[in-house]
């Protein structure tokens, strides 16, 4: 293993070092002996998704694609709605029992008639 002092002269002799800077100061980030990165560095490569690439490391996930997300986000009947279609499906699904249909109420439909006149 090596020394304390060896680590430090490795990272300085292989990291960048800011502006104004005599040395570079830690965090600096290597891949055994290929130098990665300082933190800053790091922070870009996680917010861009390129985290993996910046370690050299190979990907386990596949990389977010920009409008992905917007197929999972939205409304279910949207979504419903394409997987049919993609099957070849009817989009509407046949009625719950009990669910509400769009029949007409039945205060709409008109009563036996009645006379409004008492009968004897």
């Amino acid at each position: 293993m090596y020394s304390m002092e060896e680590q430090r002269d490795f990272m300085r002799a292989g990291a960048k070092k800011k502006e104004g800077q005599r040395f570079a100061l830690p965090p600096q980030l290597f891949n055994g002996e290929k130098y990665c990165g300082d933190y800053d560095d790091f922070d870009v490569a996680n917010e861009d998704d390129e985290l993996e690439e910046f370690l050299g490391l190979p990907r386990k996930t596949p990389k977010a694609v920009p409008g992905k997300l917007e197929d999972e986000i939205k409304p279910e009947s949207e979504n419903a709605e394409k997987i049919a279609a993609a099957e070849g499906a009817p989009a509407e699904a046949a009625p719950v029992e009990g669910a509400p249909t769009d029949a007409t109420p039945a205060e709409a439909v008109p009563a036996e008639e009645t006379s409004a006149e008492p009968t004897s």
